[in-house]
């Protein structure tokens, strides 16, 4: 007889093993966009700057209504 706390582990297991090469997949496409925004921001200093200030700007803007 499958007990409710086997028959979670192995759901826990089950979800695990799906969602490991899709986290996997996840934590790459972060680490590319990481380095392509590094990159940018070397390439492009006073471009970076100002889209900084004006999403700060922006994020103000909002906030302030609220």
């Amino acid at each position: 007889m499958m007990t409710t706390e086997t028959f979670h582990q192995e759901e826990v297991e089950e979800i695990d093993e799906l969602e490991t090469p899709r986290l996997s997949e996840l934590q790459q496409r972060l680490q590319e966009m990481d380095q392509r925004t590094r990159e940018f921001v070397v390439e492009h200093p006073f471009m970076a700057v100002g889209i900084a200030v004006g999403v700060g700007y922006m994020i103000g803007r909002i906030v302030s209504r609220w």
